[in-house]
């Protein structure tokens, strides 16, 4: 256990939609901030729900902290054809994904195909391209804005301001 001020540090990992059977009363408010020089060391940013830019008819992001340049994907999504349509999808916002290789005493594990591989984010190739930010929050939702262009919307969401169909006018 690490000792901050004299109190142990208790950490409990507790999967989603699982209750804690840990006592919280000795809990605090947690970490409210992190210092600048520890989010640029490891590459990170803090996510503003009322900062950042949110889709229509999308929910608003929770707080949270997360890698820039770094997504989690599916293995089977960093390959062909896979690949190719997530990376005309990022074009658009001037990104393209890049998959990283996994080490070599790793690769051809069958107990790790499903487990997200890491791939790193990058400027979109092309001459007479403007600098882009390359962040994974906008990364994250260029293909819901992808979709919305198409015309397509999220499954269970409605228009405010429509009727459901059947609905008398």
């Amino acid at each position: 256990m690490l000792a901050i001020r004299g109190a142990p540090l208790k950490c409990y990992f507790v999967p989603p939609g699982k209750p804690s059977h840990h006592h919280h009363d000795d809990s605090g408010p947690g970490i409210e901030t992190l210092p600048q020089a520890l989010l640029d060391r490891h590459g990170a940013r803090v996510l503003h729900p009322t900062a950042v830019p949110v889709a229509y008819d999308w929910d608003a992001p929770r707080s949270t902290v997360y890698r820039a340049r770094t997504l989690l994907v599916p293995p089977r999504l960093l390959q062909k054809p896979f690949l190719g349509g997530i990376n005309t999808v990022l074009e658009r916002v001037g990104m393209r994904l890049v998959p990283v290789s996994a080490p070599k005493e790793l690769a051809g594990d069958p107990g790790l195909a499903e487990v997200p591989a890491i791939a790193v984010l990058v400027p979109a190739r092309g001459r007479g391209r403007v600098p882009v930010v390359v962040d994974a929050w906008n990364a994250h939702r260029a293909p819901r804005r992808g979709c919305q262009r198409q015309g397509r919307r999220r499954p269970g969401k409605r228009r405010p301001g429509r009727r459901p169909r059947g609905w008398p006018a």
